[in-house]
């Protein structure tokens, strides 16, 4: 249950091999690797 709490605060995605981006149910966006990476190096949000 404190899992489920903390991640319905973070965002969610699933990372996959294509070049879109798009919204999934549950609040969670798939997201190419390439734009996934330029979140973590803080470039995008």
């Amino acid at each position: 249950m404190r899992l489920a709490k903390i991640l319905s605060r973070k965002k969610k995605f699933v990372i996959y091999a294509g070049k879109d981006r798009f919204p999934l149910p549950h609040d969670i966006t798939a997201i190419a690797i390439y734009d996934f990476m330029d979140i973590l190096k803080g470039k995008r949000e």
